[in-house]
């Protein structure tokens, strides 16, 4: 079995997970005071704000482009959604 570096990995990985979303919510709640929450549907999840944030949207946006993801935003600004 080969052993892949983490940073080999976050290159290689295609899903933002569950576990990935509550670390971001730890982070932005430790950093900016502010709570993500968490949505699970059938087989995907989303992310919310109580309210629009340009703090928190900035630092979001930067954290996934940062980890190669893809993240949606809608008009509000509230909610989120990342794409593999």
């Amino acid at each position: 079995m080969k052993t892949i570096k983490t940073t080999e990995r976050r290159q290689t990985m295609a899903n933002f997970t569950l576990l990935d979303a509550a670390a971001l919510g730890r982070i932005l709640k430790d950093r900016l005071g502010v709570e993500l929450h968490i949505h699970d549907t059938c087989g995907d999840f989303f992310m919310t704000l109580d309210a629009p944030d340009d703090r928190a949207l900035v630092f979001i946006k930067a954290y996934m482009a940062r980890e190669g993801h893809t993240l949606t935003v809608d008009p509000g600004g509230t909610s989120f959604s990342v794409k593999a």
